[in-house]
């Protein structure tokens, strides 16, 4: 089997487990001593700590080794800070706990990143990330290309007044959790993960499992499923992973990748949130072997981008950005934009309608459940899926201009001369039409739904007569779908076959309901290879 592999690409801004603290300087009057600490760390096997002092802001800088920060990318500072006593911090507004980030120990600029109004009921280790290039200070106008100085510091607001309450462990910087290998007997999982980045040795802060709770994690990073170079096999199931808010990185730092065209991703029952509107993390599939995802939940994410070898079955999308179809197959899912989503988001940006199926779409806001793009040719697609909230749809023919309002199901741009027909399946809710183009659309009610069962690979033809109504030369999934408008007594043949196999053919009269016609189709045994 091939063992999964975890791989942090954290690198060491100041060594671990100094021996001294002769390159830190210590910010704050009163007792400033500073300690090697070996009683209280989060990583390795020490500290630094800071002594303290009632009524003023402490802290410290290791002003030393003079790291500089990788520019030009999404890269951040990872550190670890820790107050004993968050009942003595003042709140987060006034900077309670803050990141430093300078050119010296006595220049430097000021990040305000918690305080006692959300940490006051523990004293956790906090994986402060930070990034100067994407975030505004709170405090300094050092410039990221000038800063090789880290640290942090705790405005007090009375006590303590002994002990080493104060710590900084380690300081690095990254952004990405690259998983590779694995296999169908030894997948990659995100529990696999979480112990690597948990173990005491590492401690990245990047993909963290939450103490006590079996299958919840916290995550606050870039993740890769696979590299350019390797190739990674994912199956993860029944597992909630929190998305951490962060206010000082850039928007598109937690993130999603699936990259490798060998790549496979398996979720079953996943549920992502986001816990604020700063970093709601996207998913993007660059490349990918197989993208499956069953009956999962996403919460208050941000944009979803998948390819034609995804597969989405029974998943939820609640108050989510925009969904990129590329291809891929859409089954069964709902989208919510319920109360507290996205004002004039489109849901689903589609490319090809006859593989969104069964599909739900709600709203209480302005925006569009799927955008079908420019129509540059005559064009017939079927709706098969439903909508609540938005503009009341009709049948019949819309001609010229009919400009989007914003709150119609289906956003299209149809062009001059040009008609989009909307067959509308049996089931199917009849949808509004916003047509930005000048072109017609036309929607028809009343369709029907023949799905032909033939073996993949195989090839399937309906015909009224001799002129063929559908061709199908590839069958995938073991199914194909004819969709009509029913009209007593029609006749047609259907005809199933392929390389290899005996070919069957149908005569068979459409009907007023769905239904479905199954071809076995026997192996030739005339056929060579």
């Amino acid at each position: 089997m091939a063992a999964p592999v975890y791989t942090s690409d954290l690198t060491t801004l100041i060594p671990d487990d100094s021996s001294t603290t002769s390159n830190w300087a210590a910010i704050g009057g009163g007792a400033s001593g500073l300690n090697i600490e070996t009683d209280y760390f989060i990583q390795g096997s020490s500290c630094v700590s800071k002594n303290a002092f009632a009524n003023t802001t402490k802290g410290m800088l290791e002003d030393t080794t003079n790291t500089s920060l990788n520019l030009g990318d999404l890269d951040a500072l990872f550190m670890w800070v820790t107050h004993a006593t968050p009942g003595s911090l003042d709140t987060k507004a006034n900077g309670g706990l803050r990141a430093l980030l300078g050119s010296s120990g006595a220049t430097y600029n000021e990040y305000y990143y918690t305080g006692s109004d959300e940490i006051d009921y523990g004293a956790p280790w906090l994986c402060f990330v930070v990034d100067p290039e994407n975030a505004t200070a709170d405090s300094g106008t050092v410039t990221a290309a000038n800063m090789d100085t880290y640290g942090a510091s705790a405005k007090l607001v009375g006590g303590p007044t002994k002990g080493a309450p104060f710590g900084i462990d380690a300081i690095r910087q990254g952004r990405s959790y690259d998983i590779t290998a694995g296999d169908s007997g030894s997948p990659a999982t995100f529990t696999g993960m979480a112990a690597d980045n948990d173990s005491q040795a590492n401690r990245n802060g990047q993909f963290q499992g939450v103490p006590g709770v079996t299958g919840a994690f916290t995550m606050q990073c870039r993740v890769g499923f696979g590299t350019a170079a390797t190739a990674s096999f994912f199956d993860e199931s029944n597992i909630n992973v929190s998305l951490n808010n962060l206010e000082h990185v850039g928007a598109a730092f937690i993130e999603f990748e699936v990259i490798n065209t060998g790549t496979t991703l398996k979720w079953t029952n996943v549920a992502i949130s986001a816990l604020g509107v700063d970093t709601k993390g996207n998913f993007v599939a660059t490349s990918s072997l197989l993208i499956e995802k069953n009956t999962c939940t996403f919460v208050g994410m941000g944009t979803f981008s998948y390819d034609s070898n995804s597969t989405l079955d029974g998943c939820v999308y609640r108050q989510c950005e925009t969904v990129t179809q590329n291809g891929a197959t859409l089954t069964g899912n709902t989208f919510d934009d319920v109360s507290g989503g996205v004002t004039d988001n489109v849901m689903l940006l589609v490319d090809d309608l006859a593989k969104v199926t069964g599909n739900s779409f709600s709203t209480d806001r302005n925006g569009h459940a799927v955008d079908l793009g420019n129509i540059t040719s005559n064009t017939t697609v079927t709706w098969d899926n439903t909508d609540t909230g938005y503009a009341a749809g009709s049948t019949g023919t819309d001609v010229a201009n009919n400009p989007a309002n914003g709150d119609e199901t289906i956003l299209c741009n149809v062009s001059a001369s040009q008609v989009l027909t909307i067959n509308i399946a049996s089931g199917a809710s009849i949808p509004s039409v916003g047509n930005a183009g000048t072109g017609t659309v036309d929607v028809v009610a009343g369709q029907t739904t023949l799905t032909i069962e033939s073996p993949n690979g195989s090839e399937v033809r309906v015909k009224q007569g001799s002129y063929t109504l559908q061709h199908t030369q590839d069958v995938t999934g073991g199914q194909v779908t004819y969709t009509y408008t029913f009209a007593a007594n029609t006749k047609v043949t259907i005809t199933a076959g392929g390389s290899g196999l005996i070919r069957e053919t149908l005569s068979y009269t459409l009907l007023a309901s769905d239904a479905t016609v199954t071809f076995s189709l026997e192996p030739d045994p005339s056929y060579q290879t």
